[in-house]
């Protein structure tokens, strides 16, 4: 078994780099499954890991934040015909509520002066006010949007790579969460989402969303994985 991350209500964060693995080279995991087990033993989650030019953002505490959520996650932003695709998890949120999350003008989640405010062109609509997540009763949420007008690098629409991702609590202007778009120049790497094993006929519902990434000397696999629905306070396995 993989042990785990610490455990968050149903939250399970993994984050461990495999030696010998990856993407398509020695023991290539591209197109191969990765497997969640239920306290060992049944298998209750499945997906097959793809080929993604996606940007990735891993979530955490806005800076000085003092309240008491504890904001994870992990999000995938590509370009999309329509516009900017942003896709993911957030964890660690108020359980049964809606607020906002959005991409700001800064490029650091060190200090509150580096976030900066909201990014879109002065002048126009604030794009980001009706972006909205809504958690469920363990307070993870699922997010999908694509926003019209951005990109990942374009100049000219909006790029927003190397800027930062903002969460709020319950509708209000306190910032919980934050993260940085990209950051690893030239690394290759996959996405993950898993949705029910095939014939898994227990009661929970767990679902993964992770990013895989080949290290620059191609000797390694980086792994961040984020599992929800699962039992509280359990430990599982979890395998490709």
């Amino acid at each position: 078994q993989v042990p785990g991350g610490a455990a968050r209500r149903d939250v399970a964060v993994v984050s461990l780099s495999l030696a010998g693995f990856t993407l398509d080279g020695a023991m290539p995991v591209v197109g191969r499954a990765v497997v969640v087990h239920e306290g060992g033993s049944a298998r209750v989650g499945c997906g097959v890991i793809t080929p993604s030019t996606a940007e990735v953002v891993l979530m955490g505490a806005y800076p000085g934040y003092s309240g008491s959520l504890k904001v994870g996650g992990v999000l995938a932003l590509q370009d999309s015909a329509a516009g900017l695709s942003i896709s993911g998890t957030l964890t660690g949120l108020e359980g049964n509520v809606t607020g906002g999350w959005h991409i700001h003008s800064g490029s650091s989640c060190d200090s509150s002066t580096g976030v900066f405010g909201h990014y879109f062109t002065p002048g126009t609509p604030d794009a980001w006010i009706p972006v909205k997540y809504t958690s469920d009763l363990k307070g993870v949420a699922v997010v999908s949007e694509t926003m019209a007008g951005y990109s990942l690098y374009t100049s000219d629409m909006l790029p927003v790579f190397g800027r930062t991702v903002v969460v709020h609590e319950l509708d209000s202007k306190n910032k919980a969460g934050c993260g940085v778009i990209g950051g690893a120049f030239g690394v290759r790497q996959a996405t993950v989402t898993t949705a029910a094993y095939p014939g898994y006929t227990g009661s929970d519902n767990v679902k993964a969303f992770g990013v895989l990434t080949q290290t620059p000397d191609n000797q390694g696999l980086g792994i961040g994985l984020t599992i929800t629905g699962l039992p509280p306070n359990s430990t599982g396995g979890w395998h490709i």
